[in-house]
């Protein structure tokens, strides 16, 4: 399975338009679906071909890495903290 069909689930049942109960409460999905499915159609542009076990954290540093400039990337560093 290639990670482009859970990111597809994902966008259809998770990030989907909010549904709401007679209280106004928030049962499912999100407020901005469209937020959401911008993020996630990034996301599968870079590893959408890609077999789910086949992702590495090299393949993940280079979305963070094309996504951010280095100097906010460097604010998120643990390393940064001390």
């Amino acid at each position: 399975m290639t990670f482009a069909a859970p990111a597809q689930h994902c966008k259809e049942t998770r990030y989907c338009e909010a549904f709401y109960d007679e209280q106004g409460r928030k049962l499912y999905g999100v407020r901005e679906p469209k937020k959401f499915a911008s993020m996630i159609n990034r996301l599968v542009s870079s590893l959408g071909h890609l077999k789910l076990g086949d992702i590495t954290v090299s393949h993940l540093h280079n979305i963070v890495v094309n996504a951010w400039p280095l100097e906010q990337i460097e604010a998120l560093s643990p390393m940064s903290q001390r």
